[in-house]
């Protein structure tokens, strides 16, 4: 497995550099286009059934929302974790099947005997970090070798689970109080600067 992936990253390499030298454009779009081709980002399978995690998997993905939100966010925000994981399961075929595919991934990352709902913080902060090691934005190596070197799998739960979960967060009342405001689109405010207004103590 291991000369199967220095092959194909000599390859993917030596057909980067050969665009780049026929054609104008920058080597960094060569090598992503040819990226894109070779490992395509994961996508939603269409005909994938919907349904109803089971307790045990709301757990899971419940634990792990409780790592990726910011500590503030306290119950409320757990009980929103579960309606939308529940909502999105039912509702959008693809997404049960990724959220069963990211607890998996979950639970049997790691040298332990317990699922990763039942693992203390240090943990499952461990795991997070040995699935998703950290690289700098603006590392285009980094990137490369994380799309390269990380299995459908995994790439799929930072997609589809993590990120998601994230935006998802974010986009709601709680997500919008974290970060200063009192307000939320939907929700009328009777001064309209509170939609744009700094949290107190914050410069404008």
């Amino acid at each position: 497995m291991r000369r199967r992936r220095l092959l194909a990253l000599g390859l993917f390499t030596a057909t980067a550099g050969a665009a780049a030298v026929m054609r104008p454009a920058p080597l960094r779009t060569q090598a992503r286009a040819a990226l894109a081709r070779w490992r395509p980002a994961p996508v939603l399978d269409p005909t994938a059934p919907t349904g109803v995690p089971t307790d045990a998997e709301l757990d899971t993905l419940r634990a792990l929302a409780a790592l990726l939100l910011p500590s503030t966010a306290g119950p409320a925000a757990d009980a929103l974790v579960r309606r939308y994981v529940i909502d999105q399961a039912a509702r959008v075929p693809g997404m049960l099947r990724e959220y069963r595919r990211a607890v998996r991934l979950l639970d049997t990352s790691g040298a332990h005997d317990q699922p990763f709902a039942a693992r203390a913080a240090d943990a499952q902060r461990a795991t997070l970090r040995a699935l998703f090691p950290p690289y700098a934005h603006d590392s285009w190596g980094d990137r490369l070798r994380a799309r390269l070197f990380t299995s459908r799998e995994t790439r799929a739960t930072r997609v589809f689970v993590v990120n998601d979960l994230l935006a998802m967060y974010f986009r709601s009342e709680p997500g919008w109080a974290t970060v200063g405001y009192s307000h939320f689109p939907g929700v009328p405010a009777v001064d309209p600067l509170d939609y744009t207004r700094a949290p107190a103590g914050q410069p404008t």
